[in-house]
């Protein structure tokens, strides 16, 4: 009621009401909320919003009337998760509609067949695009349960098997293949490529990100619809049978690989975390052990021991540097402060930057030496001016 009294109180809002029923042309009226959580009018959907809306739209071009405000009208919220309002949409109203055999009045078993296809690879392409949207990996199937067990039970026991369910078994798995592929073939250095000068903050969200995903994929994995399925192709002697099986074990090591990168992780953010706090002419000392502890995490997390890896998180630990180092700084501070306090300042700071790449050298030099066997180190041989490229930038 306070934001209703509120909203109606402002003379534009009046005016955008006014201009809704009266004008003829003006077809639809969104009022949401805004950034502050007051009540906004708007002729046109938001692209972006944290709150739902609601939307009222005109059947046709015309002048809202007391008589005619009932039926010309349509009306709802809409979700601040379009994607996630469209999959609901689609599998509690239109996938019932559709199945529903008394809509099916006249209807050719083929068209009928296809429709019902089309509008379940629509649900599926939904559910998806809104796992992708949330960062998650969604296996569809369209396949029943009951199907399954009675399948393999026939199967088992008179040694015949349905070659539609199998064929539509096989066809789920060419889908969910493609789907962990390309979760599988994602890497954290795509962090470099999406955002700006990432700090290292955004390594360690990757990795919490990936765990929780795979962790998600390996539960559909398991679920008991998955395991039948997976007894199908065998009572069947399915040619899918291997690629299936070899698509959950390399989902299953990925999901180990991931949780250790996780928790050897961990002693580097607390690390890179305690500098935060601190005043950037204090960071200098912290750098040694910073890379001390990355080098302890390259040798002894197999998953993250590789140049690549490590030169990532290098880059975006740079980064932070090079960002703190420009807080230090101030900007238009520095012009302003004293001659004497702003030398001290920037040699302070290109004291601290040097001091980065200087405590990599030392740690690449015996990196041998935190291999409990010597010969299983692989050196850090990568190109180094790649890696420091914008703290070089930065002191020169």
């Amino acid at each position: 009621p306070d934001k209703w009294a509120k909203f109606i109180g402002a003379d534009e809002n009046r005016a955008a009401l006014m201009d809704f029923c009266e004008k003829a042309d003006l077809t639809q009226l969104i009022l949401a909320l805004n950034s502050s959580g007051q009540l906004q009018a708007g002729d046109a959907f938001p692209s972006q919003s944290k709150n739902k809306s609601v939307y009222f739209i005109k059947r046709s071009k015309v002048v809202l009337t007391k008589t005619n405000i009932k039926t010309d009208i349509l009306y709802g919220d809409l979700s601040y998760s379009p994607l996630d309002h469209l999959a609901v949409l689609v599998e509690d109203v239109l996938v019932p509609l559709l199945a529903n055999e008394q809509n099916h009045g006249g209807w050719p078993s083929v068209v009928k067949d296809d429709v019902l296809k089309h509008v379940n690879d629509l649900k599926d392409s939904v559910h998806v695009l809104a796992g992708q949207v949330k960062g998650r990996t969604y296996l569809p199937m369209n396949i029943d349960a009951a199907s399954l067990v009675e399948a393999t039970v026939q199967g088992r026991a008179t040694d015949t098997y349905n070659t539609n369910l199998v064929h539509d078994v096989e066809s789920v798995i060419v889908h969910w293949s493609k789907l962990t592929n390309e979760l599988l073939e994602r890497d954290s250095s795509i962090c470099l490529t999406q955002t700006s000068h990432p700090g290292p903050q955004v390594e360690f969200d990757y990795w919490k990100a990936r765990v929780a995903n795979l962790e998600g994929v390996y539960e559909q994995l398991n679920q008991f619809k998955v395991l039948k399925m997976h007894e199908m192709l065998v009572v069947s002697t399915s040619s899918y049978l291997l690629s299936f099986e070899g698509m959950c074990r390399r989902v299953e090591e990925a999901l180990d690989d991931a949780e250790e990168i996780l928790i050897h992780l961990k002693p580097v953010s607390k690390q890179l975390q305690s500098i935060e706090e601190l005043d950037f002419n204090e960071v200098g000392p912290y750098l040694p052990a910073i890379m001390h502890v990355l080098a302890m995490t390259y040798a002894h997390c197999k998953a993250y021991s590789s140049a690549a890896r490590i030169m990532v998180i290098l880059t975006e630990i740079s980064n932070q540097i090079v960002e703190q180092c420009r807080t230090f700084i101030g900007g238009d501070e520095i012009i302003r402060a004293e001659p004497d306090e702003a030398l001290e300042k920037m040699q302070d700071s290109i004291k601290v930057c040097k001091m980065v790449e200087s405590s990599f050298h030392d740690v690449r030099q015996r990196l041998q030496t935190y291999f409990e066997n010597p010969e299983a180190c692989s050196p850090w041989d990568f190109p180094v001016a790649d890696v420091f490229r914008r703290v070089r930038v930065f002191t020169t």
